[in-house]
């Protein structure tokens, strides 16, 4: 329970202060979302790039034909070369009011990946809330990189980036010096104290910029060698890795009356990621957005 996303989740259902997502509100998130995905959709088509939909947008393409009901994003992955093309030499081909950030970026980041964002938007999280960068609906963008067999080389490799992802994170947190953040991990004895455990770590390592760090975690992750096997490796460099036949090439599907791309072998992707993802998970264990302001 000590996890910060657990206790963030707690604190944000017990909060009299925070905004949550009306039905209605949900809904035109959705919709304009989906226009991202497909202006997303339509410059990588234009150009040659892979993209397919990840995590929580593969599953609900799969279990539910679109959104999973109570959930509000999308996440796409992209295979590393054709990510990195994407950001260096293909990020003016949107329309003049998206912006994407990611580090080794000329926008510079907002987080250690990828996200497209609509700056004429208005998409307010609680702990980006002093980040006028940060202030519009967005879809992530996650590269894919080669993992290696070794299965000694990957555990060392999961820890040391589990490590910086932790420690780049803090230092976030730290130099957001977000009020709103801190009112609202500080109204649970445990939010507090793992509010002041990374606000300190994230002081101790904020001698260089949370840009630096976003830039040494991608470096670190960054492996273009190719082994046959991929992962995202920022969020869960797994003891075995994934065979690269399970995401390429993509397939088409439905999601929310239009045509997505998704992992080659979406069902056991979602067996390694979410076990038994055909599971309906209760409602207290549901995560649902809340935000300081949506426009749209």
């Amino acid at each position: 329970m000590f996890r910060t996303r657990d206790i963030y989740q707690e604190m944000c259902r017990k909060s009299d202060f925070l905004h949550k997502l009306s039905s209605d509100e949900r809904s035109r998130l959705k919709l304009h979302l989906c226009k991202m995905y497909k202006d997303l959709e339509t410059v990588c088509d234009r150009h040659g790039l892979t993209m397919m939909m990840a995590f929580g947008s593969t599953l609900g393409a799969v279990r539910h034909k679109g959104f999973i009901p109570w959930d509000d994003d999308i996440d796409v992955f992209m295979p590393r070369s054709d990510y990195n093309k994407l950001i260096q030499e293909f990020a003016d081909d949107f329309p003049s009011n998206y912006v994407i950030y990611a580090p080794n970026s000329s926008n510079g980041a907002i987080a250690r990946f990828a996200k497209l964002v609509d700056k004429s938007t208005s998409f307010v999280e609680v702990e980006n809330e002093t980040n006028e960068r940060h202030a519009g609906v967005f879809i992530d963008i996650f590269p894919l990189d080669s993992i290696s067999t070794n299965r000694l080389l990957n555990k060392f490799k999961r820890l040391a980036s589990m490590t910086l992802i932790y420690i780049t994170a803090s230092v976030g947190h730290y130099q957001a010096h977000s009020k709103i953040y801190r009112k609202l991990m500080c109204g649970s004895n445990a939010g507090a104290l793992n509010y002041w455990f990374r606000n300190s770590l994230g002081f101790i390592f904020s001698f260089m910029d949370i840009q630096r760090w976003y830039r040494i975690v991608d470096w670190f992750c960054n492996n273009s060698n190719d082994t046959g096997y991929v992962d995202y490796v920022q969020c869960s460099y797994r003891w075995s890795p994934l065979p690269s036949d399970m995401f390429f090439p993509p397939i088409r599907a439905d999601f929310e009356g239009m045509q997505v791309y998704l992992p080659h072998l979406p069902e056991k992707y979602l067996e390694v990621v979410f076990g038994d993802w055909k599971q309906i998970p209760p409602e207290d264990q549901r995560p649902e957005h809340y935000v300081v302001d949506l426009k749209i």
